[in-house]
């Protein structure tokens, strides 16, 4: 593996983590599933962990993960001449037999390209031969295929787990038979909810007016519709969700509450796409959040859904799980929230651990832009729930709206304004003069398959007007105020309703160097332009573009299962600021995405009562019983309500844990902690934290056997069975080495450090041989020198390879770091100095005696 050092967060790299299925000797079908953006972003996927843990329950998969490597990443891969690999094998992506994308954003495009480039895949899909693998995508960008059909083997229309495992016995079973590959994607394009565009004739102008994707084979369907989880409450959740070993964009335990949107905004593409509205019990997800955060030890629970404020019985839900979670610290949070239905009660209750913060989405600033996008909320709602919020523990309040929505004028700008200066002054009169208010606007992008893909974006001039209107006002009100780029929304439109002429786009600007499109420090818009300009194309174009009724769009051969007349009286009704009635618990049979379906798994208010009465019952016991608090059965401990105890551990960091930093380590020990079921002390106040002490913060790279902790916990436990049963929940590079109970009199272990000692190894372009004392000021102070004598350290040479061990002292906290012994020496040797790696060997502390 090449060393990490040089690049940015190399923890992103290493694996590893708790849960992950780390070997599988068993399985025949290798499957790489990618999330074409950076580790923290795509591990917050809870998509990518239902796939991930769906596929490997199959003995004869073995699922493993690929991210795109950040930019330095990338370069260090190529000069190494190495190829993009899996995490959890380090196996090359041009070995597996399929390779998965998730296509959740048009702005990683590129990044599909340089993933597959990297991993030894050819990039056109027309290049790739019978030993390559199957490449196929998914997620809300498959609706509109086009762009990608240049690169993508074949793509899954709707909810992947419906069809993803028959993808993969179909692949399984040609290659098997030794199948060419044109045979194998030809079964996969007769399964329902699989295009496979090599089977159909594609011919378009440069702004689609003349579209032709008719399939070249009579069993290979027109239109491909989307596939449907309709039993949702029984569908597969992954109780044992991958731990990652840092934080993440969103570092917690997602439950999914609800599938599908009843508020039909007439923009919002996944309200449609995501239809029917379905819901999962109660108890179902009861049962799932104990499983999964004693499986995970996580600390903090998202009850995700396009609007958890439309779950039916959301009020109730949170007061059970805050009443059964509360005790073990685990803070509960909602997504973005729809005002008009969000219950107040859930504001006090998801507070109690730690405030979250609240989130609401108005969208419009005018009652009648909200009527014409059917979001039916009326001013004094907001104003009332915004009331309502700041009366709890919330300290943030954050609303966004979008400007360029069809009809939209200024008036409507102006009633952003308005709305928000009335929502600061209702803080002010609450005497919430230190709430934080935020506001986001972002320019409206049309989308396929919703009553606005017919519309064209506002231009790009008139788009920075509208956002100067509403951004320079709010600032002149001192509100702090965040837009979206809108040169980054022209291009998100031009791809999301563009055709496949757009392919050579996305070449060029791969071939060019554009990565991370969605990252504002790597996107450039002049590259954009040249990219359409030199293919005489035109972005402008593609993004406003109006198309009339009768056109053949070029996403016309994808069906969610809604009728296009509905979509159209839809956009209809915008301009007379029409409503439309919410997608409910009954099938209406208005859009059509329910014909043909018997039932749709969903749950009523009134079916609520009875099961809640059970699992508040079950949850009173859980807590009398003690298992909110102790997970495991199997370590036996002594509770004392009003005593503490301390425990001193040593530890060994070591491996690929070496890249973790401190603060991922801190992270890492509570999370292994909570899945022990050890009972840790917190702090107090709105956002507790445990009792956990570290001696010293190693350095990202150094790894370590010899690290120590304190812990306080309301428990007292038996030192040797802790110290076995804590290491059956750590993550591959962390070992318990010994355990003691602490004296009320023993000093804090930060304070009982007297000498740290470390092992380097480096390489050498000749023999080592230097004499005398040096003098280094140490990092960060700059007052303070220390000597260090080359001649009292330990050198071994062993031809241009040397291993040096040194022992500093601590002198009143200060010491000299790995990392300034490595730099003195590199100046006093004035040769280059590689190192390979630096171990931190043992921590000496006063007093302390070995186990």
């Amino acid at each position: 593996m090449i060393h990490l050092n040089a690049v940015e967060k190399p923890v992103r790299y290493i694996g590893g983590e708790w849960n992950a299925v780390h070997s599988k000797t068993d399985a025949d079908l290798r499957f790489a599933l990618i999330y074409p953006d950076v580790y923290e972003v795509g591990m917050s996927f809870l998509g990518l962990q239902i796939l991930y843990g769906l596929l490997n329950e199959q003995n004869w998969i073995w699922c493993e993960r690929a991210f795109a490597p950040w930019p330095d990443r990338e370069e260090q891969l190529k000069s190494e001449k190495q190829r993009l690999s899996t995490i959890e094998s380090d196996t090359p992506l041009h070995e597996m037999h399929i390779v998965g994308f998730s296509l959740q954003h048009e702005m990683l495009y590129t990044n599909v390209l340089a993933i597959l480039d990297l991993g030894g895949i050819p990039i056109e899909a027309h290049e790739r031969a019978n030993e390559h693998p199957i490449v196929i995508a998914g997620g809300p960008c498959a609706y509109n295929p086009m762009p990608m059909t240049n690169f993508i083997d074949a793509f899954v229309i709707g909810e992947a787990e419906e069809v993803i495992i028959e993808v993969c016995e179909w692949v399984r079973r040609m290659r098997k038979s030794q199948s060419d590959r044109t045979e194998i994607l030809y079964q996969l394009a007769k399964i329902p909810g699989v295009f496979v565009p090599f089977f159909y004739t594609m011919e378009t102008n440069r702004l689609g007016e003349e579209f032709s994707d008719q399939p070249m084979r009579d069993d290979v369907p027109a239109v491909v519709p989307k596939r449907i989880v309709m039993d949702f409450e029984n569908s597969y959740y992954p109780i044992k969700q991958i731990v990652p070993n840092t934080n993440i964009v969103h570092h917690r335990l997602a439950l999914e509450v609800m599938r599908g949107c009843p508020g039909g905004c007439r923009f919002c593409q996944a309200g449609y796409t995501d239809r029917p509205v379905r819901e999962r019990s109660p108890q179902r997800l009861m049962n799932d959040a104990r499983d999964s955060l004693r499986q995970t030890g996580l600390d903090e629970l998202g009850l995700l859904s396009l609007s958890t404020a439309d779950y039916s019985a959301l009020p109730v839900l949170c007061e059970t799980m805050i009443k059964e979670f509360y005790p073990r610290r685990i803070a509960l949070s909602l997504p973005s929230l729809r005002i008009d239905s969000f219950p107040s009660r859930v504001t006090e209750e998801i507070g109690k651990v730690r405030s979250t913060g609240l989130t609401f989405a108005p969208e419009a600033g005018t009652e009648r832009l909200r009527w014409a996008i059917n979001k039916l909320i009326y001013d004094a709602e907001i104003y009332a729930k915004v009331r309502e919020s700041v009366t709890s523990n919330q300290d943030t309040v954050k609303f966004y709206f979008m400007i360029g929505l069809p009809t939209e004028t200024d008036d409507d700008l102006q009633g952003i304004v308005d709305m928000v200066s009335n929502i600061k002054k209702i803080l002010r009169e609450e005497g919430k003069h230190r709430a934080k208010l935020h506001v986001g606007i972002s320019p409206f992008v049309p989308k396929p398959h919703t009553a606005y893909q017919w519309y064209g974006q506002i231009p790009l001039e008139e788009m920075k007007r509208r956002i100067h209107y509403v951004a320079s006002r709010l600032k002149a009100a001192k509100v702090k105020v965040n837009w979206h780029d809108p040169q980054k929304s022209v291009v998100e439109s031009a791809l999301a309703r563009g055709d496949i002429c757009l392919g050579k786009v996305i070449r060029y600007l791969y071939e060019h160097g554009s990565r991370f499109e969605e990252w504002n420090e790597h996107f450039f818009y002049e590259k954009w332009i040249k990219a359409f300009e030199i293919n005489n194309l035109s972005i402008s174009q593609y993004a406003t573009k109006q198309y009339e009724k009768d056109d053949r769009l070029p996403w016309s051969s994808i069906s969610v299962r809604i009728d296009p007349r509905y979509l159209w009286r839809e956009w209809e009704k915008t301009f007379r600021n029409k409503e439309s009635r919410h997608c409910g618990n009954e099938m209406c049979r208005v859009c059509k995405v329910c014909d043909g379906v018997e039932t749709i798994t969903v749950h009523a208010k009134s079916a609520m009562d009875s099961i809640m009465r059970s699992i508040d019952q079950k949850s009173q016991y859980n807590m009398e019983h003690g298992v909110a608090k102790s997970i495991s059965s199997t370590l036996e401990g002594i509770d004392d309500k009003n005593s503490t105890y301390r425990y001193r551990f040593r530890f060994s960091k070591t491996d690929k844990m070496a890249y973790a930093s401190h603060h991922d380590t801190m992270m890492l020990f509570e999370s292994i902690f909570r899945r022990a079921g050890i009972a840790i002390s917190f702090s107090e106040g709105y956002h507790p934290h445990p009792k956990i002490m570290f001696a010293s913060a190693l350095p990202v790279g150094v790894a370590s056997v010899g690290e120590y902790a304190d812990i306080q916990t309301s428990t007292y436990y038996e030192s040797n069975d802790l110290l076995d049963h804590l290491n059956r929940f750590c993550p591959q590079g962390i070992c318990f080495e010994d355990i003691r109970a602490l004296h009320s009199q023993e000093k804090k272990v930060t304070a009982a450090v007297v000498a740290f000692k470390y092992e380097i190894h480096a390489s050498l372009p000749h023999p080592f041989s230097q004499q005398g004392s040096i003098i280094a000021k140490i990092p960060n102070f700059s007052e303070f020198k220390r000597a260090l004598n080359l001649c009292s350290m330990e050198i071994e040479e062993s031809e241009r390879n040397v291993r040096i061990i040194y022992t500093c002292q601590v002198n009143g906290g200060k010491y000299t770091k790995a990392e300034a012994i490595v730099s003195t020496l590199r100046e006093t040797l004035e040769i280059p100095l590689e190192i390979d790696h630096v171990m931190r060997m043992d921590m000496l502390l006063q007093n302390e005696k070995r186990g």
